[in-house]
């Protein structure tokens, strides 16, 4: 049984532990299974001292590396080396807890049943250590002989590298309160801005990792790593008082959990830029990456030297991030509180022209308010720093949606991968940019590079069922959707789209099916039902359809409603005169689905209307078409 409280801390010399197979003389320092001799590193055996006299107990990290190396500094890797030796020695891996296991965070506790005897005589200690002697002399006879037949080798080839991949956790908070909710989730983003720099790892974006963000249940790591499909995982915990900030970070292999590099910071808050770039400066090397100069310089770049803006920025993200009209409303705020701070903040400026972009994205204001607002603050951003990758795939949107300049907008995703090959969104929009293009082949492979990038996003994924179906290859469009669909039922986006391929291979009622569960799970959300009241219009339900009319002129009343939904419902309903209407107001107000009509086959019945084919030309996609001829489809 473990040691009782009052017993703690009280073994002598001339005293064993022994647990399963083992027994830990105290005197000589001596760990021996089942009677034969391991041997341990001073330090290592020290550790399980320390541990076994208090078995069944939480030791924390912070006395273990008082206790074990007194007077010295070190840093926690030399602890977690000690632990990953101490647990091959027993046998032990990572993931099993037959001995010791990890608190995080805190420590370690020692969880095996633990007796404390009386050592051996003497005469069977000194029969032991000439035993001890012997098997000595007899391994380093050995090890010779090893040396002698290696050096008469030829050298071996190294092994080809693989490229590398990692994930940083948003940082755990402690001790925090709701107004510092945005300080794990933004130094997370911060360091995985700065690593996504170097090519030779891939490194998941902050949409795949915000998931792990605020639970309240113990992280098991390296299950989130195999999630993640990485090599390797950034996580720790920050704690922020008054002026003074605490960071604990460690770096684990996620094939069997080895920490690779561990480091406390303490510092005043002003001097976080210095934390983060020690943090990816030790990542780098203990990944042996080898950076190129831009590469080095692009990681060392601080945005700004301002803490307070830096900290608006933050939070401006954390909302933006949220994804919720309240949210971005929000961050918009923190992100113009910044660029007052610093008027020369490239990436403050570019996360509010993501916000703008947003706004007609989610229905929430026309384009025509928000698109000159998103393209001044990504001007104002490239201005700042052209090298800014984000900043160009913002402008690229705008371009695309606002300004109706394919030509440029495909120029500007380019740029941004140029830049930033790792940039999922860049790959994402490019990708869907394509598809609206007519390009399939090539909107299909950055969208898969997007995947490959952020595995766990879903709206990715959905991207690739997307282009499919606007390829008219509506096969294989209910084939990825029905995987997206098992991927995560409740996200209603891959059952919209199932819902349009079903469509159009005349299956309506599965159609009505998909397209009802997308309402459900958006709570009634303008895409869904304008994509319902088509089904029902094509389909002969003409009073049902005219009814979602009736029903998005209400809500119209109350917030934005994009007037490319009824165009799409009356071109249903064969109403040409009302869609061409309708398609005319969206034109005016820069509606962003308007951009889709090309390859849309809702609008299949306009596309012989000179008025149609005018509107086409007006959104560039004839120029576009001129400078970028669409492949012709091979037999």
């Amino acid at each position: 049984m473990f040691f009782s409280q009052n017993h703690r801390g009280t073994t002598t010399s001339g005293q064993c532990y022994v647990f399963g197979p083992f027994r830990l003389d105290t005197r000589d320092r001596l760990l021996l299974r089942d009677g034969k001799p391991i041997s341990l590193p001073p330090k290592v055996t020290e550790t399980l001292l320390l541990l076994l006299d208090q078995a069944g107990h939480v030791v924390e990290k912070e006395e273990i590396l008082t206790r074990v190396w007194p007077d010295t500094f070190v840093e926690e890797a030399s602890l977690a080396q000690n632990i990953s030796l101490l647990r091959k020695a027993l046998g032990q891996s990572h993931e099993d807890h037959t001995y010791i296991e990890t608190i995080p965070r805190r420590g370690y506790r020692f969880v095996a049943p633990v007796e404390l005897t009386a050592a051996p005589a003497a005469v069977d200690r000194t029969g032991r250590i000439r035993a001890i002697s012997a098997m000595a002399a007899l391994l380093a006879g050995a090890l010779t002989v090893l040396i002698l037949y290696l050096q008469q080798q030829p050298p071996q080839e190294p092994p080809l590298r693989t490229p590398k991949t990692m994930a940083v956790l948003p940082f755990e908070p402690i001790g925090t309160t709701a107004a510092d909710e945005h300080l794990g989730l933004g130094l997370a983003d911060t360091l995985i801005t700065k690593l996504a720099n170097i090519r030779e790892v891939t490194v998941r974006p902050t949409s795949s990792v915000r998931r792990y963000a605020g639970s309240d249940q113990p992280r098991d790591l390296l299950k989130a790593g195999r999630e993640l499909q990485v090599d390797s995982l950034l996580e720790g915990t920050v704690q922020r008082s008054g002026e003074r900030v605490r960071v604990s970070v460690q770096l684990i292999r996620v094939r069997d959990g080895t920490p690779l590099w561990t480091g406390i910071f303490q510092e005043k808050f002003t001097d976080i830029f210095a934390v983060q770039d020690s943090i990816s400066e030790q990542v780098a090397k203990a990944l042996a990456l080898k950076l190129t100069s831009h590469e080095r310089r692009r990681m060392q770049k601080r945005d700004t030297e301002n803490v307070e803006a830096y900290e608006a920025y933050l939070k401006g993200r954390f909302f933006w991030n949220k994804r919720t009209a309240d949210g971005f409303k929000k961050a918009v705020d923190h992100f113009n509180h910044a660029i007052e701070l610093d008027p020369l903040y490239a990436l403050a400026y570019a996360g509010l022209a993501d916000c703008y972009n947003l706004f007609n994205n989610y229905d929430l204001a026309p384009a025509t308010e928000t698109g000159p607002k998103a393209k001044a603050a990504a001007l104002k951003a490239l201005e700042i720093d052209p090298e800014l990758a984000e900043a160009h795939t913002s402008l690229a949107l705008v371009r695309e949606v606002y300004d109706f300049d394919q030509i440029g907008a495909d120029e500007s995703y380019r740029k941004s991968i140029e830049l930033n090959p790792n940039y999922s969104t860049a790959h994402h929009w490019y990708g869907l940019f394509l598809v609206q293009m007519g390009r399939t082949d090539d909107a299909i492979s950055h969208l898969r590079r997007a995947h490959e990038l952020d595995p766990l996003s879903g709206i990715i994924n959905v991207g690739v069922a997307w282009a499919y179906y606007f390829a008219r290859q509506h096969d294989r469009a209910i084939e990825v959707s029905k995987q997206n669909v098992d991927l995560a039922p409740d996200f209603w986006p891959a059952h919209l789209v199932l819902g349009w391929a079903y469509e159009q291979k005349g299956r309506f009622p599965e159609a009505r099916d998909e397209f009802a569960r997308a309402i459900e799970l958006s709570s009634r959300n303008t895409l869904p039902l304008a994509s319902l009241a088509h089904l029902h219009a094509v389909s002969g339900n003409a009073a049902k359809a005219r009814r979602i009319l009736e029903e998005l002129s209400t809500m119209s009343r109350q917030r934005y409603i994009s007037p490319y939904f009824p165009a799409a419902i009356y071109a249903g309903l064969q109403k040409k005169e009302d869609a061409l209407q309708w398609l005319e107001r969206a034109h005016r107000e820069r509606a962003y689905w308007l951009i889709s009509i090309q390859v849309n086959p809702w609008f299949d019945g306009l596309r012989q209307e000179p008025r149609f084919q005018d509107l086409q030309n007006r959104l560039g996609f004839t120029a576009y078409r001129d400078r970028f001829p669409r492949p012709r489809p091979t037999s």
